[in-house]
């Protein structure tokens, strides 16, 4: 009878020492840099911490997610303390998260991050004071992303869609040869309920735009760098605004305007035509011919 009467408690203890170590848990990177294996994390990875606790990665690590990750996904993400986290796979992470000032987190080929909304008012999202790069895959930020970082588009092989964007948040555009993707308002895996309109805060936002890596010679193109609901503060101070790296021979001009309801920021980048260039080829072949002779 006196066992009996013993092992009652013990589990009750063993349970109530559970549900505390489930408060959090801690990159330690003890078996490898892949962010679903358990034995990385000092208490299980962040899926098994329960619901709205904290995942946190410091300490100057790298780690990767490199095989889908998308449920359990109820915990709250915290890269901090100069870190850095790869996604080349599908991840889901639906509550607040941070990316720290000098921490990066990175949207690769492969990647498809999706945030749902999880919140009639839109608080859940990306507190960003470091930086989030996006060079690759579709993207759905169903919350707000915020705070005083960057937002970093290389290349045009992305797709990202958001439903609020909030100054003081930065942004950059790296143009690769054929152009650069933009950050679109709205549209395939936003909206829920209390989406509201789709919009962008950027009075007081930096814009920087590098063409150094730019090669396309057709005429004039147009690159949508914003596509969001119209409304009074998605619009650029121009003083803020810096253009750099095009190549001499393209006319780069940058334009907020509204259509169709909707407030645009885009890039319109003129060549010549290639008879043009085939001509100014021809001359500069004549000059040097009598310069030989």
């Amino acid at each position: 009878m006196k066992n009996k009467t013993h092992i009652p408690a013990l589990v009750a203890v063993t349970t109530l020492t559970v549900s505390s170590i489930n408060a959090a848990t801690t990159w330690t990177g003890a078996t490898d840099s892949d962010f679903g294996t358990n034995s990385n994390w000092d208490n299980s990875a962040p899926g098994q911490v329960g619901v709205n606790e904290l995942a946190t990665i410091n300490n100057g690590d790298t780690v990767n997610v490199t095989t889908d990750y998308t449920a359990p996904n109820t915990y709250r993400l915290a890269v901090q303390g100069n870190s850095t986290l790869n996604v080349s796979a599908a991840m889901t992470v639906n509550r607040l998260n941070t990316i720290e000032s000098g921490s990066t987190v990175n949207l690769l080929d492969g990647s498809a991050f999706t945030m749902p909304k999880v919140s009639s008012g839109n608080n859940d999202g990306w507190s960003i004071n470091g930086t989030l790069e996006i060079s690759g895959g579709t993207h759905a930020f169903n919350e707000r992303l915020f705070g005083s970082g960057t937002i970093r588009v290389i290349g045009s092989d992305s797709e990202t869609r958001f439903h609020q964007i909030v100054n003081p948040l930065n942004y950059e555009f790296q143009f690769d040869a054929a152009g650069v993707s933009g950050l679109i308002g709205g549209g395939p895996g936003i909206g829920g309920s209390g989406a509201g309109p789709y919009w962008s805060a950027l009075g007081t936002s930096t814009l920087d735009v590098d063409g150094s890596l730019y090669s396309v010679i057709a005429g004039p193109q147009t690159y949508e760098l914003f596509n969001t609901t119209s409304n009074s503060a998605s619009v650029f101070d121009l003083g803020n605004v810096n253009i750099s790296g095009f190549a001499h021979y393209y006319d780069v001009s940058f334009e907020q305007v509204t259509e169709d309801g909707r407030s645009i920021k885009r890039l319109v980048v003129t060549a010549p035509e290639p008879s043009s260039t085939a001509l100014l080829g021809l001359g500069l072949s004549s000059l040097l011919l009598r310069r030989r002779r």
